[in-house]
């Protein structure tokens, strides 16, 4: 997890399964929170109910990482 902010490891829960917050996300500047968009959020919360995804937790309430 080399230029990983201490942050997305601490809070968000980088690596750590189904403990891994579900709305983070990779975005062409680095580590971005999904929950900061309205519509990627809906679909992310889709997936999760769907079981689709590994992670499932919430991190937080939303930043700009």
């Amino acid at each position: 997890m080399q230029n990983t902010s201490s942050f997305v490891v601490a809070t968000c829960r980088l690596g750590r399964g189904a403990a891994t917050c579900q709305y983070l996300a990779m975005g062409d500047k680095g580590w971005a929170c999904g929950r900061l968009n309205p519509k990627l959020a809906a679909f992310i919360e889709d997936r999760a109910r769907q079981g689709r995804m590994t992670a499932r937790a919430v991190g937080c309430s939303g930043r700009t990482l």
